[in-house]
């Protein structure tokens, strides 16, 4: 299963926080990038846990987040970024 993090940041921090990340997924990630302040990151799981604790780690440091699963790559992006919007709308 494939599980999708997205971390809305300040520019500044961008870089930090995906180093972070890589960090925390290791060898279990698949693709990283950077978007419009956003670190998108899609990690092989086992756990919905992994990417729930990570979201909450940013949360609780003031950051919005989202995440997705699936079990294709675009899928578990398509949901994390559908709920992303579905925050800043708000």
């Amino acid at each position: 299963m494939k599980g999708c993090l997205i971390v809305k940041a300040a520019k500044l921090k961008v870089n930090e926080i995906a180093e972070d990340l890589g960090e925390t997924f290791g060898s279990s990630l698949v693709s990283q990038r950077s978007l419009n302040g956003s670190i998108v990151t899609v990690a092989e799981i086992t756990n919905k846990l992994d990417i729930w604790q990570t979201a909450f780690k940013y949360e609780c440091l003031g950051l919005q987040t989202a995440y997705g699963f699936a079990d294709v790559e675009n899928e578990a992006i398509y949901i994390a970024n559908e709920k992303m919007l579905q925050r800043l709308e708000k």
